[in-house]
């Protein structure tokens, strides 16, 4: 698995067009934490900056507001955000072509199954990611087309899903996907196996303790 994913990322790599030498810089971070979500973006226009800035750090971007110039001047554009269902996507300014037109997603699971989609895709020849967020505003069926349009959303491209893996939620940012100079970060509310009701248990172990009783009395045991 971890060859299979090895070989997709460097296969992005190539449809990116990127240098190997080309150092990391922007950090873009959606948090899910809670009922509204958040997007954040730290050094949107700068490939030489050593380093990777942290997840969750940068500039707060005005999704309710989407021609807040502060947006514009960290890269985001064309945003689409419904808070109601927490689905998400935007056009962030990469700065460099994509090799071809591509469509990659991400699966991102908890206790109840699939819970959230990423997606980002790319136009051969131009610079943009466009980026869909799904927080599950119903079943997601592991189609990534059938469940972008059941969110109202539709492929900008002709290009072959590649799929990159699900991944556990942990409650902390996770990597979604890495072009090379970009980092996609997401950070997700985890949805744990509900516990065992205890007061439920302690009358499940009474009635048994009164069968078990009941059935002494009349002689079915010893």
């Amino acid at each position: 698995m971890k060859h299979a994913n090895m070989l997709t990322l460097l296969g992005a790599t190539a449809a990116l067009g990127l240098a190997a030498s080309v150092a990391q810089a922007a950090t873009v971070s959606i948090n899910d934490l809670a009922d509204t979500l958040t997007l954040q973006v730290a050094a949107p226009t700068s490939i030489t900056t050593p380093g990777v800035p942290p997840a969750g750090t940068g500039t707060q971007i005005d999704l309710a507001n989407p021609t807040n110039p502060i947006n514009g001047a960290n890269g985001i554009s064309n945003i689409n955000y419904n808070q109601a269902h927490e689905t998400l996507a935007f056009t962030f300014a990469n700065q460099i072509p994509w090799g071809s037109n591509v469509f990659f997603y991400n699966y991102f699971t908890d206790a109840s199954g699939l819970s959230d989609l990423y997606v980002i895709q790319g136009i051969g020849g131009q610079n943009p990611d466009w980026i869909t967020f799904i927080s599950q505003p119903g079943p997601l069926t592991g189609n990534p087309v059938n469940d972008l349009a059941a969110a109202g959303f539709s492929p900008i491209t002709n290009a072959t899903p590649v799929n990159l893996g699900n991944t556990n939620e942990t409650g902390a940012y996770q990597l979604a996907f890495n072009t090379g100079v970009d980092q996609y970060w997401i950070a997700s509310d985890v949805l744990e196996s509900p516990a065992p009701n205890v007061g439920e248990g302690l009358l499940g172990f009474a009635a048994m303790t009164a069968l078990l009783i009941g059935a002494r009395h009349r002689g079915l045991f010893v």
